[in-house]
């Protein structure tokens, strides 16, 4: 408040100072315009004296204000989790890899798992899908083992709810082990944040369009689930790309099957 009071003061002294809530412009011998921290100092003398709190620090003329410590904290808590969930989910796709659990992931091994469930084959079928999709299993192979085991419609119509109840999962939980942090919240270059912003604006738009190239992969719903994007724009981006590419599949993964003689 001292240091505040004294800088006002230094301020008022000087003859073009219209006022102690304006800046004040000086000339310097080239003749440029410095700014002098009048305006910053009388902010800071009000605040303290209405709330009793002790102002931040004043920067001296010609300099910009510093951020606050407390926005760069959150800048770096934000960044460590989204780390922590990067990592995270990376973990349980090194884990399956090493505990050889994808070795049990083939055409023929989940046809007979499924076959072996009934009646709660399509239920079984979703949840292994899902699962299969945190530790990076191709989602091409499940695809392809629900049209193998219940043919072409109905096997396409579960192999729709699998994908859609997979890539839900990898999002919910991506979201959840970051904590509601997104790439919004870092100060990133200015490039990179109107990229994250043109996202926002046609949030259903742009995951149906990402959707479309690279369909079923997990990186892409932990990439998002970074992001602002709702849950719900999220779902249906997600449903307008996965329901052509699936019908597509369906219909010619039969002709795969016969030219391999499954």
């Amino acid at each position: 408040l001292v240091e505040a009071t004294m800088i006002r003061s230094r301020c008022r002294k000087r003859a073009n100072c219209p006022s102690r809530t304006s800046w004040c412009r000086t000339k310097t011998s080239n003749g440029a315009e410095t700014t002098s921290g009048c305006l910053v100092a009388s902010t800071l003398l009000e605040e303290g004296r209405e709330d009793g709190r002790r102002p931040g620090k004043v920067q001296r003329a010609g300099t910009a204000c510093s951020p606050s410590s407390s926005a760069g904290s959150a800048n770096r808590r934000t960044c460590l989790r989204l780390l922590l969930a990067g990592a995270a989910l990376a973990g349980m796709a090194f884990f399956a890899k090493r505990s050889g659990l994808m070795n049990y992931m083939s055409l023929r091994g989940l046809r007979d798992v499924l076959l072996e469930c009934g009646p709660f084959g399509p239920v079984a079928f979703c949840v292994l899908f899902a699962l299969g999709e945190l530790i990076h299993v191709p989602g091409v192979l499940f695809v392809a083992t629900a049209v193998y085991t219940y043919g072409q419609v109905l096997g396409g119509a579960i192999a729709f709810v699998g994908s859609m109840a997979s890539i839900t999962l990898v999002f919910l939980l991506a979201r959840l082990l970051g904590g509601g942090a997104t790439l919004e919240g870092l100060n990133l270059p200015k490039k990179l944040a109107k990229c994250l912003e043109s996202v926002s604006a046609a949030p259903v738009r742009t995951v149906a369009l990402l959707r479309l190239p690279l369909y079923l992969s997990p990186e892409l719903g932990v990439a998002l689930a970074f992001t602002s994007i709702d849950f719900v724009s999220y779902v249906l981006g997600s449903a307008l790309a996965l329901l052509p590419v699936t019908f597509v599949m369906a219909l010619a993964l039969p002709s795969v099957f016969d030219w391999f003689e499954f």
